[in-house]
C-alpha cells in the first residue's frame, strides 16, 4: 500500500511540475516537452534519492501490467480486420 501512495505522490508531483514550472519554462526556451518526466525520473532513480527501490518496483508491478494492458485494449480496439486482409482479386 506504501508503494501505491508513493506512486501516485510522484505523479502528482510530476503533473504539478509540468504544468506551473515547466509550463512557463516551454513558452520562454521552447524545451522539448517530456523532459520534465525524464528529470523527475533522474530524482526518483538510484542514483539520487534512491525512492524507487527493487523492491517498490516488484510491489507496483501488478499496477504496471494492468496498465500496460489497459493501453494494449486500446489501441487494439482502433484496429479494423480490413486494414489487415487485404485480398488482391486477379
Amino acid at each position: 500500500m506504501y508503494a501505491v501512495l508513493q506512486l501516485l505522490a510522484i505523479l502528482v508531483l510530476g503533473f504539478l511540475s509540468s504544468h506551473f514550472i515547466f509550463g512557463k519554462l516551454h513558452k520562454h526556451l521552447y524545451f522539448i516537452t517530456g523532459v520534465e518526466y525524464i528529470i523527475l525520473g533522474i530524482l526518483c532513480g538510484p542514483r539520487v534519492t534512491n525512492i524507487m527501490t527493487d523492491e517498490v518496483l516488484l510491489q507496483l508491478s501488478p499496477v504496471a501490467s494492468l496498465a500496460i494492458g489497459a493501453l494494449g485494449v486500446l489501441y487494439g480496439l482502433q484496429l479494423r480486420g480490413t486494414q489487415w486482409i487485404r485480398v488482391e482479386v486477379e
